[in-house]
């Protein structure tokens, strides 16, 4: 099982609105290719299935506090 190679996997997400102005803005697309493409993606149930840690990178939470959190976390795990 190739998770068995990590000790721990982190997921990191967004709503799907942030998401997709996010992808067409990069992409340079249209909204119905962006909306392709990411329906050719895995759920995100999916990846919440497999990780460890999750972090939301939009508007609505701090992304610095939510790494800072992490890395305190994985300080703990790691000392012990």
């Amino acid at each position: 099982d190739w998770k068995a190679h990590f000790h721990g996997i982190l997921v990191v997400t967004a709503p799907q609105d942030v998401r997709l102005a996010r992808v067409m803005q990069r992409d340079r697309t249209t909204q119905a290719q962006a909306e392709e493409r990411m329906q050719a993606q895995p759920k995100e149930a999916e990846y919440y299935a497999i990780s460890h840690f999750v972090i939301e990178n939009s508007p609505r939470f701090n992304l610095e506090s939510q790494i800072v959190q992490l890395l305190e976390i994985l300080k703990l795990q790691h000392a012990n």
